[in-house]
């Protein structure tokens, strides 16, 4: 009885909605999930993308082996999205003013454009691909990811001002912003056209 009362305090509590919700999210992937004392890990993709969420249910990510999309939804706050995901993490038009709860690791691309973003504060360590963040009201690139393995996707203006490549260039060197090897501000810097 005692093994079984420290097994269920192991267990992080879903409700039979979000269970349900997982399910039906898991299912039309073929994914699976599985559930500890820190939260929901998926080993897949998991893609809720279109669902009008306001949050994820109450569910508390842990960890998404493949794509986490969460992308063209209500979403106001990132607030128990997962800490690592395997591949992208995609959150573009919701209705995002901070980036706080973001993932920490991203292996492949982290996409956050058309959202109501002012800071980068919140954005992941670390982005295997590109960083996209177009059709955002940035006022700075504060916060940007401090390792960036491909591309610069940003939006034509900071506080309200036309930016260029080379300012750019020179806030990622004095943000000291581990880029890829073979960058080139010509290729990998992408700036939106007004």
């Amino acid at each position: 009885m005692i093994r079984l009362k420290s097994l269920l305090k192991e267990q992080v509590m879903i409700t039979p909605e979000a269970k349900e919700w997982l399910d039906k999210i898991c299912n039309q992937s073929q994914s699976t999930w599985t559930a500890d004392n820190r939260g929901v890990t998926v080993q897949g993709n998991f893609d809720c993308s279109a669902y009008l969420l306001q949050d994820f249910k109450g569910v508390t990510f842990i960890k998404v082996t493949g794509d986490f999309d969460c992308s063209d939804n209500n979403l106001t706050s990132l607030v128990g999205a997962p800490q690592i995901v395997g591949r992208t993490f995609n959150c573009m038009m919701n209705k995002l003013t901070s980036l706080k709860g973001a993932p920490r690791t991203v292996g492949v691309s982290f996409v956050c454009s058309d959202n109501n973003l002012t800071s980068l504060e919140g954005a992941p360590e670390t982005v295997g691909g590109s960083f996209v963040c177009e059709n955002n009201p940035l006022k700075t690139l504060k916060g940007i990811s401090k390792k960036i393995g491909a591309r610069i996707l940003l939006p034509a203006q900071l506080n309200g001002w036309s930016i260029d490549k080379e300012q750019v260039i020179g806030f990622l060197k004095q943000q000291n912003v581990n880029l890829k090897p073979d960058f080139d501000p010509e290729e990998d810097i992408k700036i939106q056209q007004h």
